[in-house]
């Protein structure tokens, strides 16, 4: 997880077991986060060594040359009647369907991506506001992106296809 960018973890619910009378008033839920876990004489470095973890990979700049865009406008374009130029077309293009093959091609696209050893980071459109192109790549908040990967994306907004179209002019 943390070489994949994950720079936190929490501590959620983790019973031993919801089942017979654990599960029965007044004994109620099975304890699973203190002195009688068994595990909880270990939480101590097991958390200095998460705490060590997530410091490290806070502090790591990515160095990820590729861009894989979100396909979140076309989602919204799909199921949302504001985006719609013909409700009645609209209505008909959309299908659960859709978004399956779009998130079983974003996870595909990252499958290849760590099988080949390779960094990358995903872009949402809201933050492509703050993007350039220049010399053939994309400058985004302090990253620089020579390659983007447009998964599933069937609409883009006006912005971004501009800003598409000046890297890929660029020879991006």
């Amino acid at each position: 997880l943390m070489i994949g960018g994950v720079n936190f973890l929490q501590y959620m619910a983790a019973s031993y077991s919801l089942r017979g009378s654990r599960k029965m008033f007044p004994n109620s839920y099975p304890p699973p986060h203190n002195g009688l876990n068994p595990q909880f004489v270990y939480y101590k470095d097991f958390n200095t060594y998460l705490a060590r973890f997530q410091y490290l990979s806070g502090e790591t700049v990515p160095d990820g040359k590729t861009l894989l865009l979100h396909p979140y406008t076309s989602c919204k374009c799909q199921t949302t009647s504001d985006f719609r130029h013909h409700d009645e077309m609209a209505a008909d293009y959309y299908s659960p369907g859709d978004f399956i093959y779009k998130d079983a091609t974003i996870a595909a696209i990252v499958n290849a991506m760590q099988a080949m050893n390779r960094s990358f980071q995903f872009g949402f459109e809201e933050v492509l506001g703050e993007a350039t192109a220049q010399d053939g790549k994309l400058l985004l908040c302090g990253s620089v992106y020579e390659v983007i990967i447009l998964p599933g994306v069937d609409y883009i907004t006006d912005r971004t296809a501009k800003l598409l179209q000046e890297f890929a002019a660029q020879g991006g």
